[in-house]
């Protein structure tokens, strides 16, 4: 006899995919296929924080003995008779950092600004908020402006474009670090 018997309920054979047209299958695939093309392009592109270029000069920072900047091969020269500052120049600045001059003001055998004259278009004011956070102040000239982080001494300057507004896209041309810090915190 050919009776067989069943274990349990089965569900009838009925397709459960609804027929979408094909202008509709088209866009959900395409869309899965961008999804996937930018989760893979943000997961191999991580964000890396610029590097500070000032680093390499930390040893002549502000409050450092003026012997640290004889070492680094700048040679200092009395502003006038009168005065107990020295101006300090290096005439040697490597060539792969960002600087075409470094400019150092020395009183008492202290270190107390050091100036980074940048090259053209070689670092941004959004390139230094990376480092050091958002400007305190920011002070704007006819198409000069300065931007402040009074709490490290630091100013930087850079030209403003015809428009005259201030974009932390716009190039550096000169950063100083001070001590002691002015009462504004911008020198």
């Amino acid at each position: 006899m050919g009776l067989t018997r069943q274990r349990g309920w089965q569900p009838p054979d009925v397709a459960l995919h609804l027929p979408l047209p094909l202008y509709l299958r088209l866009i959900l695939g395409l869309s899965l296929r961008m999804l996937v093309a930018v989760s893979g392009v943000m997961a191999f592109a991580r964000y890396a924080p610029p590097s500070n270029p000032f680093t390499l000069y930390a040893d002549i920072s502000p409050g450092q003995p003026q012997s640290a900047a004889i070492q680094h091969g700048f040679a200092c020269l009395r502003i006038n008779e009168f005065s107990d500052t020295l101006s300090c120049v290096n005439p040697h600045i490597p060539p792969v950092y960002p600087f075409s001059q470094i400019h150092l003001s020395t009183t008492d055998d202290v270190i107390h600004r050091v100036s980074f004259t940048v090259l053209e278009n070689a670092l941004t004011i959004g390139d230094l908020a990376a480092l050091w956070g958002k400007p305190a102040h920011r002070t704007l000239y006819n198409r000069m402006a300065t931007a402040c982080w009074p709490s490290r001494g630091i100013t930087a300057l850079t030209i403003l474009p015809y428009s005259r507004r201030f974009s932390y896209f716009q190039p550096v041309v000169h950063v100083s670090f001070a001590a002691p810090f002015t009462p504004d915190g911008c020198s």
